[in-house]
């Protein structure tokens, strides 16, 4: 009897205990914060605190110590990504530890940490590409260009100049040609690399991520990089005085992240990348005060000593006929202007050490 007694009051003690420990571990569920004395290092870069100011992550505890560690705009391109984990209370019991390793459409992400109270003390995050045939070096084989309007098959100046009209398609691929010899004759000058840990060009400068399912690749320019570029042009009068003259200004007191989103396709070894007029879709309210401006400058910039004085033009121009060229030329700026125009640039990248 007294054995039984024994083995009732320490299966009950192990039994409380256990308990304890779980009830313990689910009070770390919640949000940890940034705050200006987080360490955050990502992929061995330091990272600057601004890029970060809206980053958290949250702990869901399952059983013991695993738990689901969620990130929060901490992953290039992904606002949250769940990543299985396991938490530790620190000795001392003043906060936690945790890590883990997950995945997300185009990469591996592993994570490690430390909070206190609701704010993160440090984050380390190393990530891995994972989709095929993007990350290497690259330099850039062919650059072509496409442009269709529904209105502007041939910019016709007859009006002007008996028979004197343009073929649209005919320049574009005379543009084309031209790219082309200036590749040939400079060869690979151009130098282009997708990093395996995300990184365009300048790590940590540039990053980039891949949206697979949309054949999307992004290259994203952190809020601490365009802050940099913009404290170079408020130290340039000419550019500021351009930059408030086109209704830029907003742009440079209040810098924000900036994404440019490119198809691309994996094909003979290269990647081919494809620039459209979508890339402006967002800002289509913000250019229409600068078009506005461009089209005034170009009115005033226009004039029959200006067009005269070009030794393309010459024995062209007269002033008889100005009027009606240069009604031509503010014509066609309106039709390209007007928002139904569609347009691409395409770069071929190939492998670098195939192109020397």
């Amino acid at each position: 009897m007294r054995k039984f007694i024994v083995f009732s009051a320490l299966s009950a003690a192990i039994l409380l205990t256990s308990c304890k420990t779980e009830s313990n571990m689910s009070v770390y569920n919640g949000d940890y914060t940034v705050d200006g004395n987080t360490s955050i290092n990502v992929n061995g870069y330091s990272a600057d605190l601004s890029d970060y100011e809206n980053a958290e992550i949250s702990i869901s505890m399952a059983d013991g110590q695993n738990c689901d560690i969620i990130l929060r705009n901490f992953i290039t391109g992904q606002p949250e990504v769940i990543i299985p984990g396991i938490l530790s209370e620190d000795a001392s019991g003043a906060g936690i530890s945790f890590n883990g390793d997950g995945s997300t459409t185009d990469r591996t992400v592993a994570v490690e940490g430390s909070a206190a109270g609701t704010s993160i003390s440090s984050i380390t995050i190393t990530e891995h590409i994972t989709v095929d045939g993007i990350p290497g070096e690259w330099a850039i084989g062919s650059v072509s260009v496409t442009f269709y309007h529904p209105d502007l098959e041939t910019i016709d100046f007859s009006e002007a100049v008996p028979g004197l009209q343009i073929n649209v398609q005919d320049l574009i691929a005379e543009i084309n040609t031209s790219i082309a010899r200036t590749l040939e004759e400079s060869g690979p000058a151009s130098h282009l690399w997708f990093t395996e840990d995300g990184y365009f060009n300048e790590p940590p400068l540039c990053s980039y991520y891949i949206r697979p399912q949309e054949s999307t690749i992004n290259i994203f320019l952190r809020k601490s990089i365009v802050t940099e570029l913009t404290d170079e042009l408020k130290n340039n009068p000419d550019a500021m005085n351009l930059i408030s003259m086109l209704g830029f200004t907003s742009l440079i007191e209040n810098p924000q992240s900036m994404n440019i989103a490119l198809q691309y396709r994996i094909e003979n070894n290269g990647i081919t990348l494809i620039a459209s007029q979508t890339l402006l879709d967002p800002y289509e309210e913000m250019l229409a005060q600068p078009l506005s401006v461009i089209r005034a400058l170009l009115d005033q910039y226009i004039t029959y000593e200006t067009l005269a004085g070009d030794p393309d033009l010459e024995g062209i121009i007269t002033p008889e006929n100005f009027p009606a060229f240069k009604q031509v030329l503010m014509n066609t700026y309106d039709t390209l202007t007007d928002g139904r125009a569609e347009y691409s640039m395409t770069l071929g990248l190939v492998p670098y050490s195939a192109a020397l």
